[in-house]
């Protein structure tokens, strides 16, 4: 695959294997490892849009409270469309941290998902696919870890590991959805039956004597 030049080497391209560097696992395992980026891309993007709903239609005890969370509301939204999984989930437990509306239990589990599937995605986003068994169908993945970018860490992975993961990726979709729909609210982008996020947000501005902001 490589070829003399006057000063050295080069790569002969026309010798490449179709289809390099991809070309030593199969094609079902590509496959799933795209549909499992592609869910956990789609988790991204439902809890930007939860966010959006649970923070806007969130009551408050005084309205002290409600125009210090009001401050920083739409810089905090707009921060969060750049951000990925790992950051999105932490705004989400800020989000959810303190709302009456929310059982504990619910939120835990929740977050114990997000911080899983965060950390998978990162790798398998990022990092390279160095070698296949085909015995055993298992793909090597190489990835750096930013706190230890000094040194590299390998994990394998089979076509059904994939699998579970996204598996695992949908459950947490279908729950951070349910977090919205649940309370009456409308998920905002879709067709979903419930109120408006924008009305449900104009019902929360009045303030009741003794009531919530």
């Amino acid at each position: 695959m490589i070829s003399n030049n006057p000063r050295g080497f080069e790569i002969d391209r026309e010798r490449m294997p179709d289809q390099w560097p991809t070309h030593r696992i199969p094609p079902e395992f590509w496959e799933e490892l795209g549909r499992t980026i592609a869910t956990l891309a789609f988790l991204e993007d439902c809890l930007k849009r939860a966010s959006l709903a649970i923070t806007a239609t969130r009551t408050y005890r005084t309205v002290e409270q409600a125009e210090a969370a009001f401050a920083t509301w739409e810089r905090d939204l707009e921060s969060s469309l750049n951000e990925t999984l790992k950051k999105l989930a932490e705004r989400m437990a800020t989000a959810l941290k303190g709302d009456e509306r929310y059982p504990t239990n619910i939120v835990d589990t929740i977050q114990n998902g997000l911080k899983r599937v965060a950390e998978r995605r990162n790798a398998l986003c990022h990092g390279a696919w160095v070698d296949y068994d085909s015995a055993s169908g298992v793909a090597t993945l190489r990835y750096w870890r930013k706190k230890e970018w000094r040194q590299s860490t390998s994990r394998c992975f089979s076509t059904t590991d994939l699998a579970r993961i996204r598996r695992e990726a949908v459950e947490i979709t279908y729950d951070v959805i349910d977090l919205v729909v649940r309370q009456g609210i409308q998920f905002p982008g879709s067709t979903a039956p419930g109120k408006e996020v924008r009305r449900a947000f104009e019902a929360t501005e009045s303030t009741e004597p003794g009531g919530s902001v």
